[in-house]
């Protein structure tokens, strides 16, 4: 299988994504920057991969995972994506973890589809309407992150089986967890404070919710 790997280099304003991997490859990108693109760095196919300590800034989103990948999405600092900082799609899978996401308007991180990674010590800050979002199929573990200043801390839709476990949602305002549609979720030994609703169940919905 093909190899890339990618370090100590900048992407700028290339028009639709920075790096690509599809097919079968094996993807490292690691202490890169990558601004203004439709993509920073997008995964498919089966191929696998690490994405660590690198810095994206203003893209629709900063990292996309998609079809059978496998990635790991660790230490980078995210600003400025105007649809989602990190997307896990189709039954890609992975781990999310100890990434810090900054000015995301609609969602930092989204997982649809059958989507199954483990996203875990994030943080994620500044305004914007939805922490973390899980649609469609998706089984996601969702622990330990640190969400503040969103409208909806961490959202779990459509028919979305996540294991929402151990996080911090603060700031003024807003949802703390919210399941909704047929979702049944797992909401379990969470810390959630100053919110105008703490956690909000609508439509069938089912979850557990257990020792927050």
């Amino acid at each position: 299988d093909a190899t890339i790997d990618v370090t100590n280099t900048r992407f700028v304003a290339n028009a639709d994504v920075g790096v690509q991997a599809t097919g079968a490859v094996g993807l490292t990108v690691d202490q890169s920057t990558f601004a203004e693109h439709d993509v920073g760095v997008l995964i498919a196919g089966t191929s696998t991969g690490s994405i660590t300590n690198n810095a994206f800034e203003i893209h629709e989103v900063g990292v996309q995972a998609g079809a059978e990948a496998s990635v790991e999405v660790r230490g980078n600092t995210i600003r400025g994506s105007a649809a989602a900082g990190i997307n896990f799609a189709d039954d890609s899978t992975g781990v999310v973890a100890d990434n810090e996401l900054t000015d995301a308007p609609e969602v930092a991180i989204q997982v649809i589809g059958a989507g199954t990674p483990e996203i875990s010590g994030n943080t994620i800050s500044t305004e914007g309407n939805v922490g973390i979002s899980t649609l469609d199929d998706a089984t996601p573990s969702i622990s330990d992150n640190e969400i503040r200043d969103r409208l909806v801390g961490v959202q779990a839709g459509g028919t979305s089986e996540p294991a929402i476990v151990g996080n911090t949602v603060t700031t003024p305002g807003g949802v703390g967890i919210s399941v909704l549609e047929e979702s049944s979720a797992i909401v379990s030994g969470n810390e959630i404070g100053n919110r105008d609703i703490g956690i909000q169940v609508s439509g069938a919905a089912s979850p557990s919710v257990v020792d927050n």
